[in-house]
């Protein structure tokens, strides 16, 4: 598990290397489980037809305060704890690989997809032109929800030139000051929301250079992290305080120390379908805006009244399960094609 939140390894012997290896396995599987309970999250906060109920318009609210801050966090941690020994222009190169290629195929695939219900004067949410072919060159045109690869990108261009971690704690001072001040950058390239979440960055960034310094962490019991999180939930949606950075920061360890919770629960059979999710994180956040928006398309041409709580519980549950189930059946469908072309290339061969 993470190095805060249980032992940690004891190197320079055999059993010893062993160790490590286990430990970073466990410590990578807990951080994709962090993934796994987000990205549900983040297929959830995308369903918000009109007329949701205000419960949930407050529970939209308190999900989006932390639910890309842990995503942030774990992409700095996982950075800096890889320790890849590669060059700035291979690892951007990887990164284009990573991030910009399936940006851009999946942006034009969604606008193309788009197009044609517009056509036929079927209600899109967030319609596009053709001039949204070009746009997506700057601005996140196809699903607003892809400003995080804009953002990562920007953070991975970043990181890698503060090589010591001293530097990258004063990067961290900095971030936050910056995202303290309150001015307006160009809504181009994500750079508003890049300015917000490069602390969040930075923290995973800085956790991972200083977590045998921070293992006292694990002393805490998981009630309380649980508690200082809700507590930051009341002062900010019941009391009306501003507890922005409060409530990001304990909503990020909440999420963590659930993972940790979890992971000897999944090792035992439990919660297994959670660790498949998480596997496939990445290709649900790129694909679920179209089913999302399906469902959406659907519930406008059926008279619901979506002010019933139930009913819209139900309905949000629902959409919830088709935005995570659909990607993965495009990807484990696509997959199983590919292997079957490729054996029967092989066989011609």
């Amino acid at each position: 598990r993470l190095p805060w939140l249980s032992g940690t390894a004891f190197p320079g012997s055999k059993q010893g290397v062993l160790d490590e290896v286990s430990c970073k396995i466990m410590r990578i599987k807990e951080l994709d489980i962090a993934k796994g309970i987000c990205i549900i999250l983040v297929v959830l906060g995308h369903f918000f037809p009109e007329g949701a109920p205000h419960w949930y318009a407050v529970m939209r609210s308190v999900i989006y305060s932390f639910h890309m801050p842990v995503f942030m966090f774990v992409s700095g941690f996982v950075y800096i704890y890889a320790e890849r020994n590669v060059s700035y222009g291979t690892f951007l190169l990887k990164k284009v690989r990573r991030i910009a290629v399936p940006y851009f195929l999946v942006s034009f695939l969604f606008i193309a997809i788009k197009l044609i219900p517009q056509a036929l004067a079927i209600y899109v949410k967030n319609p596009v032109t053709l001039s949204s072919f070009l746009k997506v060159f700057y601005y996140p045109e196809a699903a607003v929800s892809f400003w995080y690869l804009w953002a990562l990108w920007w953070f991975f261009m970043l990181v890698p030139l503060l090589r010591t971690r001293g530097a990258r704690l004063i990067a961290l001072g900095l971030s936050l000051a910056v995202a303290s001040v309150s001015f307006e950058l160009p809504d181009i390239f994500a750079l508003p929301k890049a300015k917000e979440m490069l602390p969040y960055f930075m923290m995973g960034a800085v956790a991972a250079d200083w977590r045998h310094e921070l293992s006292f962490v694990k002393k805490i019991p998981s009630w309380a992290v649980y508690l200082v999180f809700a507590v930051s939930v009341v002062l900010g949606y019941g009391a009306g305080v501003s507890v922005g950075l409060l409530m990001a920061v304990s909503g990020i360890c909440m999420v963590l120390r659930l993972s940790s919770d979890l992971v000897p629960l999944i090792e035992k059979g439990r919660y297994g379908w959670l660790d498949t999710v998480s596997r496939y994180s990445y290709t649900i956040y790129l694909f679920h805006p179209v089913f999302v928006a399906g469902c959406l398309a659907v519930l406008k041409m059926i008279p619901l009244t979506l002010s019933d709580g139930w009913l819209f519980a139900f309905i949000a549950a629902v959409v919830t399960v088709v935005g995570v189930i659909g990607p993965m059946a495009i990807r484990m469908i696509s997959e199983r094609v590919f292997s079957r072309w490729r054996g029967g290339s092989a066989a011609g061969e």
